[in-house]
């Protein structure tokens, strides 16, 4: 498999293989210390929880990123040794009835990647780019759901709303808009921040319920938490491969909703009433909400569980 051979030199694709390699261990690691980190603060806030494992995961990808400009960089002083290491294991190989020691075991085991690296490469070059395309659609769906999407108009709850936009502190301009098109509640964006209701959902919670869903949504707006949505679906490119990435990532999300629901009790929210909103909302959804935004109907919803 030569796909990636014509498009990028040999030293790059040697670096990124290696980066690659090294990232299986660099991840372990990295799960390993957010679970020990969760162990130690169990009791803590959740949005410390959440701070530690946002932190965890930039972590893990500063130390990819410096792993390949250290390989990118090594790439030339390697190559002088190569000649020394294929003798190596040729004398490794040539020894069969020797018994294994570690130096062998190691020794094969680095001809072995070294002589399947691009192969792995090309896998992973493939795998990264369908989930570029994932996110690429998910963009691609929000921005049609924001075209199509009227402003809300019921008085009322807007009234309800910019009260506790200024409850919660929230200094963004947030827009409330409506769809026919969804079923499930959806926030999205940075600069410009939208929270988008289902049109029949509105008329089916009670208005006790949809001052704490629009809390809980409005916490999402006050916490940056669509930037780290952008930020897991960038690294799901990178590090769709490794189990530990997704466990990672998953932790993530269930602090982050955590951290939403003790914000929005903050702000006078009753914990039944929000309890309760959100499972209305999510018996009320059926479809699958685009990946990127923040849906209230996702499962394993922590304030559920």
């Amino acid at each position: 498999m030569k796909l990636l051979n014509d498009w990028i030199p040999a030293e790059l694709l040697k670096a990124l293989g290696w980066t690659l390699v090294h990232s299986i261990w660099q991840l372990i690691l990295a799960a390993t210390l957010l679970w020990l980190v969760l162990k130690l603060i169990k009791n803590k806030t959740p949005a410390l929880k959440y701070g530690m494992a946002v932190g965890l995961l930039i972590l893990s990808f500063g130390g990819v990123i410096g792993t390949f400009i250290y390989q990118l960089s090594q790439t030339g002083v390697s190559s002088e040794f190569e000649g020394a290491f294929g003798e190596i294991i040729w004398v490794y190989q040539g020894q069969a009835n020797q018994q294994l020691t570690w130096e062998s075991i190691l020794a094969k085991g680095t001809f072995w990647i070294e002589s399947n690296l691009l192969i792995l490469v090309n896998f992973w070059f493939f795998g990264a780019l369908m989930f570029l395309f994932k996110l690429l659609n998910s963009l691609s769906e929000i921005r049609n759901l924001r075209k199509n999407a009227s402003l809300l108009e019921d008085f009322q709850v807007i009234k309800m709303a910019h009260r506790l936009v200024g409850k919660l502190g929230v200094r963004k301009e947030v827009e409330f808009r409506t769809s026919t098109l969804i079923q499930s509640p959806l926030t999205f964006g940075t600069i410009k921040p939208v929270i988008l209701l289902p049109t029949a959902l509105i008329f089916q919670l009670s208005t006790a319920q949809l001052e704490a869903f629009i809390a809980h949504e409005l916490a999402h707006v006050k916490r940056n938490d669509y930037l780290s949505n952008l930020l897991l679906s960038g690294l799901e490119i990178l590090f769709f491969f490794h189990p530990c990435y997704w466990w990672m990532s998953q932790t993530v999300k269930e602090l982050r909703e955590n951290a939403a629901d003790d914000l929005a009790l903050k702000a006078g929210i009753q914990p039944k009433v929000l309890a309760t909103s959100l499972a209305e909302v999510l018996n009320f959804a059926k479809q699958n909400p685009p990946d990127l935004a923040l849906a209230a109907s996702k499962k394993r919803n922590p304030t559920l569980l």
